[in-house]
């Protein structure tokens, strides 16, 4: 399974890019639209969103995230490297971060 970017091109607005067909899938559901504004992740979310001039980025320029156990189990793994493919061939994987359950990565040519 490749995971790849929508075509942004046509999509030109927050709410246009987030309800893309299949480009957010969670965004399609109640409860992501919905948030329990209460919570501490809605609250953390709310800051991070208000002050990202004084953020640190945790995920560098990284392009593609997904779950840590789906990257590692389409990952390619070609001796030392790291390669993902994206619909255009394995490629080599230049940046990655994990963060808690999810794998941030950027691959060669982006």
């Amino acid at each position: 399974m490749c995971i790849t970017p929508p075509a942004i091109t046509k999509v030109n607005t927050y709410e246009g890019v987030l309800l893309y067909p299949n480009a957010f899938e969670g965004m399609t559901t109640l409860s992501a639209r919905e948030p329990d504004l209460d919570s501490q992740g809605w609250n953390d979310s709310l800051y991070i969103a208000l002050n990202m001039s004084t953020q640190d980025n945790p995920i560098g320029t990284c392009l593609w995230f997904m779950t840590n156990t789906l990257y590692n189990a389409t990952v390619i793994i070609d001796g030392d490297t790291e390669k993902y493919d994206l619909g255009t061939g394995p490629k080599e994987v230049v940046e990655k971060f994990v963060v808690g359950n999810q794998t941030f990565f950027k691959v060669e040519g982006y």
